[in-house]
C-alpha cells in the first residue's frame, strides 16, 4: 500500500473519534450496510450530516483498508478486522502510520525534542524524505490530532501562552516501541519478514543542507529552516553519520563489502559464508546515553536474528557490535565494559579513532586476523 501524504479526521473531536471509529466498524460488521444506509446511520448517531465530509472520511478510512465497498455494501477491511479483534491504540497507530507519511516524524520530533507547535511540526514534515511541502500547518495539524486522539500526545501552553504538543507517557512507550521496530507485530504479517529486504549501500551524505529534487519535468532545490528541536536532531543525525562513515571507510580500506538494511546500519564481511559484523550505530550526549545504550543493545540483538540469521545467503556466525560517537559517561562505561564481557557484543566509540573495551577485537578484525 503506498502511503499518502495527508491524513483526514473522522466525527467526533479528538476526545470522541477513536470511540466513534470503533463503533462505526463495528456497524459495518454486524450489519453490512449499503452505502445509503451507512449514510443515514452516520447522521443519525454521529452526525454526518454534509455529503461531501462523508465521502471525504470513507475515501480515508477505505485507503487506510480500515473500510471496504463491495458493490453497494460497506465493510470492515483487513486492516479494520485487525483493530476490531484487537482494539487497541498502538494497532490503530500502526495502520495509520502505513498509510499516512509522517506519523513517524512527529513521534520522533516529540519524542527527542521539546515540546513544538503546529507550525514546527509543518517544518518537521516538511524537512523530512517523503516530499511534504506546506505552506500551512493543516496536515500537521491532523496528523498531530490522531496522535493525541490515540492518548500518544497532549496540548499545553507556554507561559506566553502559545499552544504545544508533547508526547504522555504512553507516547513515549510507543516511540521506545516504535525505535525497536516492536511495532511490528501490530502489523499485516506478510510485512514482518525483513530477510526477503534488499541490502543496500550505505549513502555517503543522508543530511543534505538542502532538499534538492529532479523530474523529468520538474527541478527544483528549497532551502530549510530548522527550529531549535528539529536542529538538534539535525545535529545529532549528523553524528550518528559521521560516527557510521568512519566505520565504513575503515571496513572498505580493509576489504570488506559493507551493506545496510532497512533496519541495520551496519552488515559488513569479507565474506558473506564466515563471520558477519553486524553494527547498531547511536550518537549520545550525557543526558541521554542510559537510553541510547539500552535502544541500541535491543536493536542489535533483534537485528542478529532478523537480519542475519535468516539469511540464507549469510552466516550464521555474527558479530553484534554498538559504535558510539563519543565516550560515554563513566558509569555508563562501566556498564559496556561489563555487557562486552559478558554477552560478546563488540563495544567500541569513537575518540581519536577507535576506543573502548572491543576495540583490540575489532582492530584484529581489520587486519584481518
Amino acid at each position: 500500500m503506498s502511503r499518502r501524504l495527508t491524513s483526514d479526521r473522522f466525527y467526533g473531536g479528538v476526545d470522541d473519534r477513536v470511540a466513534n471509529l470503533q463503533m462505526f466498524l463495528s456497524y459495518l460488521r454486524r450489519e453490512n450496510p449499503t452505502v445509503n444506509e451507512t449514510a443515514a446511520w452516520l447522521d443519525s448517531e454521529l452526525g454526518g450530516t454534509s455529503e461531501t465530509t462523508r465521502d471525504r472520511y470513507l475515501s480515508f478510512l477505505r485507503g487506510l483498508k480500515l473500510v471496504e465497498q463491495a458493490g453497494s455494501h460497506l465493510y470492515p477491511g483487513s486492516a479494520g478486522l485487525r483493530y476490531l479483534r484487537s482494539p487497541h491504540a498502538k494497532v490503530l497507530f500502526a495502520v495509520l502510520d502505513d498509510g499516512v507519511a509522517g506519523f513517524d516524524l512527529i513521534l520522533e520530533a516529540l519524542a527527542t525534542g521539546y515540546p513544538l507547535t503546529d507550525e514546527q511540526l509543518r517544518q518537521v514534515l516538511n524537512a523530512g524524505p517523503y516530499g511534504h511541502d506546506m505552506d500551512g500547518p493543516g496536515v500537521a495539524i491532523r496528523h498531530r490530532e490522531w496522535i493525541q486522539a490515540l492518548g500518544f500526545a497532549r496540548r499545553k501552553r507556554d507561559p506566553e501562552g502559545q499552544q504545544l504538543t508533547e508526547l504522555t507517557s504512553a507516547g513515549h512507550d510507543l516511540w521506545k516501541a516504535y525505535d525497536h521496530d516492536s511495532l511490528s507485530r501490530y502489523r499485516p504479517k506478510h510485512e514482518q519478514q525483513r530477510s526477503d529486504l534488499p541490502l543496500g549501500n550505505i549513502p555517503g551524505d543522508p543530511l543534505p543542507d538542502s532538499i534538492q529534487e529532479d523530474t523529468q519535468t520538474n527541478t527544483f532545490t528549497k532551502d530549510i529552516s530548522y527550529p531549535a528541536p528539529i536542529a538538534s536532531q539535525r545535529t545529532a543525525t549528523s553524528k550518528h553519520q559521521a560516527a557510521l562513515s568512519q566505520l565504513r571507510d575503515q571496513l572498505e580500506e580493509r576489504g570488506c563489502d559493507v551493506k545496510k538494511s532497512k533496519y541495520s546500519d551496519l552488515i559488513a564481511y569479507r565474506d558473506p559464508t564466515e563471520t558477519i559484523l553486524l553494527f547498531e550505530i547511536k550518537s549520545i550526549t550525557k543526558e541521554n546515553a542510559w537510553d541510547q545504550v539500552r535502544k541500541a543493545v535491543g536493536q542489535v540483538l533483534e537485528y542478529k536474528y532478523t537480519d542475519i540469521k535468516q539469511r540464507e545467503e549469510l552466516s550464521e556466525e555474527v558479530r553484534p557490535g554498538i559504535l558510539l560517537n563519543q565516550q560515554p559517561p563513566t558509569k555508563v562505561e562501566g556498564y559496556l565494559k561489563h555487557l562486552s564481557e559478558t554477552t560478546g557484543i563488540w563495544i567500541v566509540w569513537i575518540e581519536d579513532g577507535f576506543a573502548g573495551p572491543s576495540n583490540e577485537a575489532l582492530q584484529s578484525y581489520l587486519d584481518g586476523k
